[in-house]
């Protein structure tokens, strides 16, 4: 981990801040108009030199300015991002309109979504586990030459659909079979046991 003096870490918080809200290169006439203490373009030219060899800045070419590695917004999130707690109100508001007992886990997933987009103003998204419950229904649809979608539904309701590549010669009548075959054999397992079982 890098250790930085204040005015450091104050030039590449602000110059992460600036990059992250206009995707360009930030040169330190920028940063000197928004460093809230007064600093020189050159005295910032000089600290901006010694982060880009510390591994937390580069140029992407002579003349532009400074832009963070990996390294450096890694730094930034465990070190400079600032953090707050989320006010009464804020608190209030999502207990309020998230009710999880009157929704299925993938309308709790998309409403959490949302809140987390809304609160922070960036993108949000959510990861689901694979479906792990037992399954209540399984079903082939083909959508294309070789390729099919496969619907699952498990014992809370949730959906999860995938796309499959199929074998050469698969008809949707196999599709059918393989539906049937498949219903006959997952009554209580989870996808993983039905694998198991038909393997």
């Amino acid at each position: 981990m890098h250790h930085l003096n204040h005015r450091a870490q104050d030039i590449l918080r602000q110059l992460i801040d600036t990059y992250l809200n206009t995707g360009e290169p930030v040169g330190s006439r920028t940063i000197s108009r928004l460093l809230e203490t007064s600093l020189s373009p050159a005295t910032i030219r000089n600290i901006m030199s010694d982060l880009e060899e510390a591994g937390l800045l580069f140029a992407p070419h002579t003349s532009a300015g400074r832009l963070p590695t990996a390294q450096g917004l890694r730094f930034f999130v465990d070190t400079l991002l600032e953090r707050r707690e989320l006010t009464r109100d804020e608190q209030a508001a999502i207990e309020t309109h998230y009710d999880a007992s009157q929704r299925n886990s993938g309308q709790v997933m998309e409403q959490a979504t949302r809140a987390l987009s809304g609160l922070t103003s960036c993108a949000g998204f959510v990861l689901a586990p694979a479906v792990a419950a037992a399954i209540k229904h399984i079903e082939f649809v083909p959508i294309s030459t070789g390729r099919a979608l496969m619907v699952l539904v498990d014992q809370d309701d949730q959906v999860e659909n995938r796309v499959i590549d199929l074998p050469v010669g698969i008809n949707a009548s196999s599709l059918q079979q393989a539906t049937n075959y498949l219903l006959a054999r997952s009554g209580g397992k989870s996808l993983g046991e039905v694998k198991a079982q038909v393997a």
